[in-house]
């Protein structure tokens, strides 16, 4: 099991930006994502910049890092932003298939959760996760989020329809 003190959450930073461009145009992840074209360096660095005001953007962006090696191993997202309703949506990125399913992601919403409610002032989560993604499905069920609803069909990669789970959960104030 990771510990507390294997892992922590920083802001992304520009010297983030190649790293964050090859996460992002690899395709591998893009299933999970509604990425369907590659960025570009220019795009990810403005993205980056644009990530300070969070307020404006309604979106904020950490890094994982493990705290042993100092090296970047994956990003967790908060999206759709509603500071009025208290409510983020989440997702999460460990980038080395070697890294996941040993508890990282785990614990770095555990750590965004902990964000969440002391600077930011956000109480409600939530997360849409394609029906076929095994594992996201058990790390937000064993992390404590409620299964809400089943969507409509999501077109993926101009593909296969593939439905999306809705799941919940509310940080307590």
């Amino acid at each position: 099991m990771i510990s507390a003190e294997s892992i922590f959450l920083r802001r992304v930073q520009g010297s983030d930006a190649s790293l964050l461009l090859q996460w992002e145009n690899d395709q591998n992840n893009w299933s999970v994502s509604s990425t369907t074209s590659k960025y570009k360096l220019g795009e990810i660095i403005t993205l980056i910049e644009s990530l300070a005001d969070i307020e404006t953007l309604k979106q904020a962006r950490f890094i994982i890092v493990n705290r042993k090696k100092n090296l970047a191993i994956g990003a967790v997202d908060l999206f759709s932003i509603s500071f009025e309703e208290e409510k983020a949506s989440v997702g999460i990125l460990i980038a080395d298939p070697k890294d996941r399913n040993i508890g990282l992601a785990v614990r770095s919403i555990e750590i965004l959760e902990e964000i969440c409610v002391d600077e930011l002032g956000i109480y409600n989560l939530e997360a849409n996760v394609h029906e076929n993604n095994a594992s996201s499905i058990r790390l937000f069920e064993k992390i404590g989020f409620s299964k809400k609803t089943l969507t409509q069909d999501c077109k993926l990669n101009n593909a296969d329809y593939i439905e999306t789970l809705l799941f919940e959960k509310c940080l307590k104030k």
